[in-house]
Formats: C-alpha cells, structure tokens, sequence
C-alpha cells in the first residue's frame, strides 16, 4: 500500500469515526427511559452530542471503555459528575483521538481516587472544558489512575479550566497547553508519565495560582503565562515548576510563589533560559527565592535576558543560588534586574556555590545579607564572577556588602554606596580582583577588603572615592555621579575610561542603558552609565505630545532610575 493510500484510507476511517449520536437520557450514563444514553451513545465512538437542557448533571456510574475515535461536545450544557472510584473513559490501543469539548466534569463527595480520562495511545484534546473537585490523592484528572503509569500520548488543553483537583492533572510525554487556567489543584497540574527523548510540553497564555509543583524534564517551552502563589503541599523543591533537560521561559511573571528550595523554579539538570521573565516576592525558606539549581553532577548552563528579581527571599540566594557541584555549570545575563532580594545567610540576590557568572548590563539595587554577599556571594567557586555595564549600588552585608568570593572582575561598574566592605575578597589564598574602567564610590566600611591573602590587579582607568583601600594606584576623586548614579555634566568619570575596554566585548560599545559607548569619538566614561541624563530628558521631550511633556520626562527619568528605558528597543 503506498503512502497516499494508506493517508485516505485513515481518512475514511476518521471520518466513519464521527458517525455519533445525540444524548437523550439526561439522568446518567446508564439512564434507559429517555433515548439515548452516554454509555450507548460513546460505545460505537463517533460524534456525541447532548440534547439535555443547559445546566445538566450527568451521573457517570461506571468507566466507558472506548474502542474508536469519539468527539464529545457538551454545546456548553453538561456536567458529568465522577465516578467515586474509577475514571470516567477509557481508551484502548487502537483508538486515535479522544475530544471533549463544551464540557464540564464535576467531582462525587468524598472520591478515594478517579478521573475523566486514561489512555496509553491516544491524543487527547480538551477544548473549552471545565475540570473541577475530581480525584483523591493517590490519582489524578487525565492520565495516571492509582499510582498506574499510563499516559495519553498526547494531550492539547485550549480555552480550558481545572481547578480543585486532587493529584496530577495533565500526564502526557508530549503535551499543549493554550489559554487555560489552572487554580487551586492539589497536586501537578502538568507532568510527563515518565521521561522519555523526545518529551515536549509547549505552555501557551496560562494562569496557575495555588496549585502544587508542575513537573517537566523534557523540552519545555513557556510563554506569556503567570505563575501565582503554587506550592501546595510544600513541595521539597520547587513551588511552580521542576525542570530539567532544556527549558525556555519567555513573556512570563512568578510571584509570591513558595518551597523550601527553588520557590519558583527549581532546575534539576540541563538548560534553562529566561527572557523578559519577572519574579517578585518567591520565599524559600532553603535556597533559591526565586530560582534554585541543584547539586546534580550533570553540567548547567542557565541564561537569563532582560528580567527583573524583586523582593524574593530564602535563607541562602534570595534570588538564585546554585548548590555545589563538580559539573561545569555557568550563569550568564543581560540586562538583568536585581531588587530587594533577601538571604539571611549568604547571597542576597545570587549565592553561587560552584560555576561561573558572566553578568552584563546588570543592576542590583538593595539587596540584602545576613553574613557575606549582599548581591553575590560566590563561596569557594573558583570559576569566578565577571560584571560589566554594572551598576551596584545600596546593598546590605556583614562582609561584601556587593561581593564576596574568591573570583572577580569589573569592568565599567559603578559600585557605591553599599553597606559592609564592598569587594570582599574571601574563600581562597589565591582569591584575585581586577578592576578596569570601574567607580568604587562612598561604599561604608570600604571599597575593597582582603580577608585572606588575594592579590588585586589594577587594569586602569579606575575611580575610587573617598578612600584609597582598592589600591594606591587607583585615583581618589570625587566621580561627580547625580542621585541615579548617572555622571553630571562636568563629572571627571565621563571621559576616564579606557577607549579600547569601551569598544571590545564584554562592553561592546554600549552602556548600562543600552546607550552607544563612545557620545564623543575616542573618549568613554568610567562606570556603568556613558552620559549624563540631559539625552534621555530631551529625547521624553521630543517624544511626547505638549500636554504632556512633563509626564513624558517623569516618565524617562524613572525608566532610566529602574535600568528599563532608553526610548530605543533594549532587547538588541
């Protein structure tokens, strides 16, 4: 048979499949007296429909083994209320395609477990469909009955709501998930059955709030989804998601979301990559406020563009934390925020136990620990940290008030006004700093401590103030930097720095705000911002409309104060 014979002949076969009928008997599935019933109408598969007035309760009393494709569609009328014991459908071998459409299914009193669906081959769509009270832990809704690994072997939720379930939601190894809600559900809202290569899961325009972990190790995608106040059961790791092997968050908020580690996201192993995604106030009460990497020994590699962590908290990496490990792990970022993050240990917004971090256009802005790191803390990683373009200002530590670790370099940093020795050189006799093209500013406690035994490299072009404890070699002068850390007109930083640093990467001819480094040919500025703010005030004047000139120049100013604007796109 070739190919184009066998596609028409499942094509007949589908479409002999929606031969269905419609429901009469509106009392359960097993009613006699009124027509049809759903036990008669699904047995031959086919498309059902319901001829039952709206706001109808279905009793389903027994699970209905399908033999063939059937399309289900409640026409927005139906309830099938569940089963006390045993799922609703089940699908054999041969059986294609399972939709429910239209539909709500409604949990029993006191259900000891139960659902509405399992299949081991089927692809699963549920459109515009309500799930709502079914199961008791152990089970779940769709795929995984008992503690029985059985999957549906794909599944698609469009336009559907679940919420209030008992165990795992949605079990699929390949699985779709587009403009649904998931709230208040006991346990996984999504998992695979177990994993396999080539497990995938695309999450679409989604909401879950108050809902155990989702649990995912294959490839991942996740895009314009909220993810608010999930960990239920106080899950070990991870209050809204566990990843593994290659996941990409895009377009996408985490807030006020709970575990003892990763109270966000806990990343097993693998690849994980976040763009313009925002945590707020996550609390771990371990490691990991927002994101926490485990100890696993399989290399990481975690890239985050033109993200925000604000106010998140855990006892060690208010922000992130990657445990130790002896696998090549790496932390990279662009244009990456850092506010109010909290430790009470280590790390206020980042505690990095082994690996690198390579941070470009970076902001930290009052972050907070109770012993070592106000922003970073890098333990004894001796891969080191670099910051570029960074602006580090106001945080809060007993030793470090912006750093404390063995490895580091700055180049066109600002570092002012943080609490605690800034730079803390700790954890190694072979601790090493570099600073080029940097401004070490009115840092309480000093700009640089050297605990051990660290040797300091001065690269040039430096300004420290008012002390000289970064080295005798680094000029004290007053940079001349305005309350948002931006040089004034006739600040000494605005052409001390070094040309060639300016234009080669990590620099790459452009600043803290995304501003092109060098404004006048041959001479660039020290720190993190290249100009004064005279450009941005009268760029929110030409851009706005008369009346409201002076909201358009408000405007422009808090923009450039949070790191975020510049009047051009920041994602080049």
């Amino acid at each position: 048979m070739t190919r184009a014979t066998a596609a028409a002949v499942l094509l007949c076969l589908v479409a002999r499949a929606w031969a269905g009928g419609e429901v009469t008997a509106c009392g359960s599935d097993v009613q006699t007296r009124a027509g049809l019933n759903l036990r008669d109408a699904v047995a031959g598969g086919g498309a059902v429909t319901f001829a039952c007035p709206a706001g109808t309760t279905l009793l389903v009393t027994m699970t209905h083994q399908l033999t063939s494709a059937v399309q289900i569609d409640g026409r927005g009328r139906i309830t099938l209320k569940a089963s006390p014991t045993v799922p609703m459908f089940r699908a054999g071998l041969s059986v294609p395609q399972v939709v429910f459409s239209n539909l709500a299914f409604g949990g029993a009193e006191a259900v000891p477990f139960g659902g509405v669906f399992e299949g081991v081959a089927t692809a699963l769509e549920l459109r515009n469909v309500t799930v709502r009270g079914v199961g008791k832990s152990p089970g779940s809704v769709f795929g995984f009955v008992a503690g029985t690994v059985i999957r549906a072997n794909r599944i698609l939720a469009d336009s559907s709501h679940f919420s209030d379930n008992q165990g795992a939601v949605l079990l699929a190894p390949r699985l779709t998930i587009r403009k649904s809600e998931f709230r208040s559900n006991r346990g996984q809202p999504f998992m695979p059955d177990f994993v396999e290569e080539g497990d995938r899961a695309v999450v679409e325009s989604s909401f879950f709030s108050g809902n155990g972990v989702s649990v995912w190790r294959g490839d991942l995608m996740i895009r314009n989804c909220q993810f608010n106040a999930n960990g239920l059961g106080s899950p070990a790791y991870g209050g809204a998601l566990v990843v593994g092997k290659r996941a990409a968050i895009e377009k996408s908020e985490f807030a006020n979301n709970r575990a003892p580690n990763g109270a966000a996201i806990w990343l097993a192993d693998g690849d994980l990559s976040l763009r313009r995604v925002n945590f707020s106030s996550n609390l771990a009460s371990g490691v990991g406020g927002a994101l926490g990497v485990s100890s696993s020994t399989q290399p990481v590699d975690v890239t985050i563009r033109y993200s925000h962590f604000r106010d998140n908290q855990a006892a060690t990496g208010g922000a992130i934390a990657f445990q130790q490990s002896s696998a090549v792990r790496a932390l990279q970022g662009l244009a990456v925020n850092f506010a109010r993050n909290t430790a009470s240990n280590s790390g206020g917004a980042i505690d990095m136990r082994s690996g690198s971090v390579d941070l470009t256009r970076v902001q930290a802005v009052e972050n907070k620990a109770g012993d070592t790191g106000g922003f970073i803390a890098a333990g004894l990683s001796q891969q080191g940290v670099r910051l570029s373009n960074a602006l580090v200002v106001r945080n809060v530590a007993r030793v470090g008030g912006a750093y404390a670790g063995p490895r580091l370099e700055l180049v066109n940093a600002t570092i002012a006004d943080n609490q605690g020795a800034a730079l803390a050189l700790v954890g190694s006799h072979a601790a090493s700093a570099k600073l080029t093209n940097s401004i070490i500013l009115r840092n309480a406690g000093g700009g640089c401590s050297f605990p051990v035994a660290g040797r300091f490299a001065d690269g040039g072009y430096n300004i420290q103030f008012p002390g000289n404890d970064c080295g005798g070699s680094i000029p004290v002068v007053d940079p001349g930097l305005d309350s948002m850390y931006v040089p004034v007109p006739d600040s000494p930083a605005r052409f001390a720095g070094n040309i060639s640093v300016c234009t080669a990467a990590p620099i790459s001819g452009r600043d803290l705000l995304n501003e092109v480094r060098p404004k006048i040919p041959g001479r660039c500025a020290a720190g993190a911002i290249e100009n004064t703010i005279e450009n941005h005030a009268l760029r929110a004047l030409r851009r706005a409309e008369q009346p409201g000139r002076l909201a358009g120049l408000l405007g422009i100013l808090n923009e450039t104060r949070d790191g975020r604007g510049t009047g051009k796109r920041s994602d080049r």
